[in-house]
Formats: C-alpha cells, sequence, structure tokens
C-alpha cells in the first residue's frame, strides 16, 4: 500500500504492469502491431516472436513474409 499527499503543482505518474491480452496474438491485425512497435508499446523483436508479425526497416509490415511466418506456426 501506498500514502502520500499531493500538493498542487505536484506531479504524479503512476505506470502498471499490462494485462495478458485477449486472443490469439497471430490473429491480431499486423497493422495493429505494426503501429504498437512505432508507439513503442512492443519491439520489433516481439512483434515477430510473439505476434508473428514481420516489418521492414521503414516499419511497414512485410505481409507475405508475416503470411508465410504465421503459416509455419499455425501447421
Amino acid at each position: 500500500m501506498f500514502s502520500t499527499t499531493i500538493e498542487a503543482g505536484d506531479v504524479f505518474y503512476h505506470r502498471t504492469a499490462g494485462g495478458g491480452g485477449l486472443g490469439d496474438p497471430l490473429e491480431r491485425d499486423p497493422r495493429a502491431v505494426a503501429a504498437d512497435v512505432a508507439d513503442e508499446k512492443v519491439s520489433a523483436l516481439a512483434a515477430r516472436e510473439r505476434y508473428g508479425v514481420i516489418l521492414h526497416e521503414d516499419g511497414s509490415v512485410d505481409d507475405e513474409a508475416t503470411r508465410e511466418e504465421r503459416d509455419a506456426r499455425t501447421s
């Protein structure tokens, strides 16, 4: 438990862990995953390892490589 007094002008920053997610990560829209990478919510490596999404150097989705990666995991 945490207790404190916050005065006018104070800034309180509270960061919490994320949830476990919903659904199969391999069914997530690849462009939504790319947006998460752009927003630094996940790394490009995590996009590949967790979501099967392969990105180009510019951060856009490599559709063919993503399809192949996901197909290989579900076959």
